[in-house]
């Protein structure tokens, strides 16, 4: 299990809800979030 903390425009920009699942995506230093 994972957390990470998304600005409010992230979850906007992936219509994100709570609750909702997401993949991450890990990238160098970079976590990104992939909704399925």
């Amino acid at each position: 299990e994972m957390a990470s903390v998304l600005t409010t425009e992230s979850c906007e920009d992936l219509d994100l809800k709570p609750g909702d699942t997401v993949k991450l995506v890990i990238k160098a230093i970079h976590v990104l979030p992939v909704k399925e």
